[in-house]
């Protein structure tokens, strides 16, 4: 008796939003049996070309930002490594909310202090390569952060209740 092959299907759905026009479309990307499909329509060859590269471009942003071969080969094999075992782009774990204020304000030291080429090879990083630098910046300095972020949270607070006081003000107008 012949056994039936299972074929087994990779598919990915993207929906984009513009930030300031709301929804633009959505993509379903389905891999299956050698062949690539968008939105139900079967790929040519240049377009899997063209996407393929485009995926592996992330292999070179991972080392955009290294100060040495050392640590430009470290990043690249990490990201190989992370795509082959599957964990590429997976959260490892949560972080406190004081936490990501001081991630927050790291990210706007690299703002300031990176040209604006090396800033936009940071963002290009997957969020785990991110998170990694900006922990280590807030590790070397923790507790000028921690102090920072408190008063970044507390003035957050104040400005909320301020423009909530505004808002009842509101309510009065007709």
């Amino acid at each position: 008796m012949a056994t039936a092959k299972k074929i087994e299907a990779t598919i990915v759905d993207r929906t984009y939003k513009h930030r300031e026009h709301g929804d633009i479309g959505s993509v379903q990307l389905i891999v299956e049996d050698g062949k690539w499909t968008i939105n139900g329509n079967e790929l040519p060859t240049a377009s899997v070309h063209y996407l393929a590269n485009f995926a592996l471009q992330s292999f070179q942003d991972a080392y955009a930002g290294a100060k040495s071969q050392d640590e430009a080969i470290g990043a690249f094999n990490k990201k190989v490594d992370a795509v082959v075992n599957g964990t590429v782009g997976l959260r490892t774990g949560g972080v406190s909310d004081v936490h990501k204020v001081m991630r927050t304000l790291a990210r706007k030291v690299l703002r300031r202090d990176l040209t604006k080429v090396e800033f936009k090879t940071f963002n290009n990083l997957e969020t785990a390569d991110q998170n990694s630098t900006l922990d280590t910046m807030i590790k070397d300095k923790e507790a000028t952060y921690k102090t920072a972020a408190d008063k970044y949270i507390k003035a957050e607070a104040a400005r909320a209740k301020e423009l909530a006081g505004l808002t009842d003000e509101l309510t009065d107008i007709e």
